[in-house]
């Protein structure tokens, strides 16, 4: 350290300033070090050195583990975020997927029974002009005059006595 070093030199108004300090704080005015260390210094600056040493090894340097928690926790949030938003995406269009193709089959039914009305609408458009001549050929017969006769069975009806007539009324 430079106020340490014995070879420093001052200037006169820092030694003024010094020695009133010292007198202020209640210090010697003797420098610290007037000269050579003796060897019980020397001896109690190489234990401090070594306890020193043996410290650092022994006591982990903290690791500055909540700063890099605080700095990484917006990606974090911002992946977990990013996750649940494109998992509702794929429900989704999954959702939306199965919906289609629900559609499609439906639509798919409907096409084959449209084909398959046409096909009998089409088979029947092809019967109704033989069935049109048939009844053309083989025409009931009118009953003569207005009034419609039923015929009843005496026998089976003791109290009749001959057909029953009725009009119409048109």
């Amino acid at each position: 350290m430079p106020w340490l070093d014995p070879a420093r030199h001052e200037s006169d108004d820092d030694q003024m300033l010094r020695a009133e300090l010292q007198g202020l704080l209640g210090m010697p005015e003797a420098p610290l070090l007037a000269g050579e260390p003796t060897p019980e210094l020397n001896a109690l600056a190489d234990s401090l050195r070594q306890e020193a040493e043996r410290r650092r090894r022994v006591v982990p340097l903290r690791r500055p583990s909540r700063l890099l928690l605080a700095a990484g926790l917006p990606f974090a949030l911002a992946a977990v975020g990013l996750g649940a938003w494109g998992f509702a995406q794929k429900h989704r269009a999954d959702t939306l997927a199965r919906d289609l193709e629900a559609q499609r089959q439906n639509h798919e039914a409907q096409l084959v029974a449209v084909r398959q009305e046409l096909s009998r609408v089409q088979e029947d458009a092809q019967i109704q002009p033989a069935l049109q001549t048939a009844r053309k050929t083989i025409r009931p017969a009118d009953p003569k005059g207005k009034e419609l006769v039923i015929p009843a069975d005496k026998a089976a009806l003791p109290g009749l006595q001959g057909a029953v007539t009725v009009k119409d009324r048109r």
